[in-house]
C-alpha cells in the first residue's frame, strides 16, 4: 500500500456527477519520483491504472501483441466510446427497455444502491451545485535534506523560511508591545451538526481588531464528518487540516495523511493546496516517516509535538531545518533528516490555575464550575503576556458540548480577550504567515494574509436540502454511518483508508 495514496492524489480525477464533473489535478514538478514514474509509464504506452503504477512494472506486458490482448483492448475502447456517448447525452438511458430500473432524480439507480454497499439507504437530495470542472491544485513539495545536528544557528536560519527552536523573544527584534497576541483555537476530529452549532454559538459575529472575522482551524478526521458543513466552514474563512482518516495510531502515514486530504477534496471540494496542515491523532508523532510524508507532499506545518522546554514564557513556532534540540516528550520525533520550510506549531502544555498540574491539551482537565473554567483560561493566557508568543487553545468540541459551563466560560473568555486591541484570533496558517513576515500592530493592515474580503478558491457549498446523504456500513461497529456532501453522486463504497474515493 505504500505510495498508493500519493499515486491517487497525483493522478486524481474523480467523477463528481453523472456527466463531466471531474477533478482536474495540476501535476507538480515532474522531477519527483512519483511524477517521473507516471511520465515514464505513459511514454512506454504503459498502464494508467494506479495500482499498476509500481516501480518494477513490466511495460512489455501492456502491449496488445496477442489476439486475446487485442480483443480486450478493443473491448475497452468500445466501452469508453459508449460511456462517452452516454455522458454526452447521445444515448438516452431512459430509452432502454421497459424491464430496466428507472433512475432517481440524482442519477442513482435503485439496483446500484443495493450492490455498492450503500444498502439502498440513501436520502436523495436534489444534488449539489458543483460546477462542471472543479480544478484542484497540489501544493509544491518541500525539500528533505541531510541531517543538521547541533544547535540551530539564528544567523543562517532566517525568516521567512527558517526560525530556530526555543526562541522566546519576538522575531526580528520587534518590541513586545508592537506584537499582536495571536490566539489559535483549533478543533480536532469530526465536524458534525453539533460541532457546527457549538462553533456558531461560540464565535457568533466576533471580529478581530482589523475588522475581519475571527478564524479557527479544524483538524479533520473522516468518520462522522459532515462534508457539506466542512465546505461551509471553509467558505466562512476557517482553515481545514488533515487529522488522518481512521483516527487510529498511524502505520500508513501516506495513506492516512494524503488520503484524508483527498477525501476533503472530493467531498468538501476544497483544493489540495488549501489543506496544508496536519496533526497526528493522540499527539503521537511518527518520527521521520511522518515528516517526510508531510514535506514531500506539500504540507507546510505540523502541530503534533508536545513541548517540555521553553514553555515559561512559551516559545514561538519554529521550523525543522535543524534537528529538534529540545526534549522529545512523545517519541519518536524526527531526527534523521532536515525539513527546510516545514513549520512546527508546538503544543505548549496548559497548567492549572495553581500551577500544580500540567495538561498536553486544555480539555484533559474539566474545571468544576464556570468561574473555575474562566480562571483556567485566564491563567494560561496571561502566561503569554511577557513575550506574546502565540497562545494555543487546542481542544475537542465534545469538551464544550458535554460541559455547558465550560462552553459558557469559553464564550465569555473569547469576548473578553477580543476587546483588547492587540488580540487576534486567527487560524494556524494565518499565524504562520505572520511568523514568516512579522508585522507590527500599527502596520497589520499591510499583512495581506490577515485581510478579508478576497475570493476563496473552490466551489461554494450547497444547501442542506440539496445535500446528498449517503448511508454505509460503519467500518468498525457494523452499524450505519452517513456521509453528507454536496457531490451529485454518492460514492459506491464508504471512503476509507486504502480507498479514499470510495470506488
Amino acid at each position: 500500500m505504500r505510495n498508493k495514496a500519493k499515486r491517487r492524489e497525483l493522478a486524481g480525477t474523480g467523477v463528481l456527477d453523472g456527466n463531466h464533473n471531474v477533478a482536474v489535478v495540476h501535476m507538480p514538478n515532474p522531477s519527483y519520483a512519483m511524477e517521473r514514474q507516471m511520465v515514464i509509464s505513459r511514454q512506454h504506452g504503459g498502464p494508467y491504472t494506479l495500482d499498476e503504477l509500481e516501480e518494477n512494472y513490466d511495460y512489455n506486458g501492456s502491449c496488445a501483441c496477442t489476439p486475446f490482448k487485442f480483443f480486450l483492448f478493443m473491448l475497452l475502447v468500445g466501452g469508453l466510446v459508449v460511456a462517452g456517448l452516454y455522458a454526452e447525452g447521445v444515448i438516452d438511458p431512459g430509452a432502454s427497455s421497459s424491464g430496466s430500473i428507472p433512475n432517481d432524480n440524482n442519477g442513482d439507480s435503485g439496483s446500484s444502491n443495493g450492490d455498492n454497499n450503500n444498502n439502498g439507504n440513501i436520502d436523495t437530495g436534489s444534488g449539489g451545485n458543483i460546477p462542471a470542472t472543479f480544478e484542484d491544485t497540489l501544493p509544491s513539495s518541500l525539500p528533505v535534506e541531510s541531517r543538521k545536528a547541533g544547535t540551530c544557528d539564528p544567523t543562517s536560519c532566517v525568516l521567512p523560511d527558517c526560525h530556530c527552536i526555543g526562541q522566546t523573544q519576538p522575531p526580528r527584534d520587534l518590541p513586545v508591545a508592537a506584537v499582536p497576541q495571536i490566539v489559535m483555537l483549533t478543533f480536532d476530529d469530526a465536524v458534525t451538526d453539533e460541532v457546527y452549532d457549538v462553533l456558531i454559538d461560540l464565535l457568533g459575529s466576533k471580529t478581530n481588531p482589523n475588522g475581519c472575522p475571527v478564524t479557527v482551524t479544524f483538524h479533520l478526521s473522516h468518520l462522522y464528518t459532515n462534508y457539506r458543513l466542512v465546505q461551509e466552514l471553509y467558505h466562512k474563512g476557517h482553515e481545514i487540516s488533515s487529522h488522518s482518516i481512521t483516527h487510529q495510531f498511524v502505520d500508513d502515514w501516506e495513506g492516512e495523511v494524503l488520503g484524508q486530504r483527498e477525501i476533503i477534496r472530493d467531498f468538501a471540494f476544497i483544493p489540495s493546496n488549501q489543506v496544508i496542515g496536519f496533526r497526528a491523532p493522540f499527539l503521537q508523532p511518527g518520527g521521520d516517516e511522518q515528516f517526510q510524508t508531510l514535506s514531500q507532499n506539500g504540507f507546510y506545518y505540523d502541530t503534533t509535538l508536545l513541548e517540555h522546554d521553553f514553555t515559561d514564557p512559551p516559545m514561538y513556532p519554529y521550523t525543522h531545518e535543524w534537528v529538534k534540540s529540545t526534549k522529545c516528550v512523545v517519541p519518536p520525533c524526527p531526527d534523521q533528516f532536515s525539513y527546510p520550510g516545514l513549520w512546527q506549531l508546538p503544543v505548549i502544555p496548559w497548567r492549572s490555575p495553581d500551577d500544580t498540574m500540567a495538561f498536553g491539551m486544555p480539555d484533559e482537565y474539566v474545571p468544576p464550575s464556570k468561574n473555575a473554567a474562566l480562571a483556567y483560561f485566564r491563567h494560561n493566557f496571561e502566561r503569554h503576556a511577557d513575550n506574546r508568543a502565540p497562545f494555543n487553545i487546542y481542544i475537542h468540541a465534545v469538551w464544550l458540548i458535554e460541559h455547558k459551563h465550560i462552553l459558557d466560560a469559553m464564550r465569555e473568555f473569547l469576548t473578553e480577550i477580543l476587546e483588547q486591541d492587540e488580540v487576534f484570533l486567527v487560524s494556524q496558517m494565518k499565524a504562520i504567515e505572520w511568523m514568516r513576515t512579522p508585522t507590527s500592530l500599527d502596520r497589520i493592515s499591510n499583512l495581506d494574509a490577515w485581510n478579508c474580503g478576497g475570493s476563496i478558491p473552490g466551489p461554494k457549498p450547497c444547501t442542506a436540502s440539496q445535500a446528498r446523504r449517503c448511508s454505509y456500513d460503519h467500518p468498525f461497529s457494523g452499524g450505519k454511518t452517513v456521509l453528507e456532501t454536496c457531490a451529485e453522486k454518492c460514492p459506491p463504497k464508504f471512503p476509507w483508508l486504502g480507498n479514499p474515493r470510495g470506488e
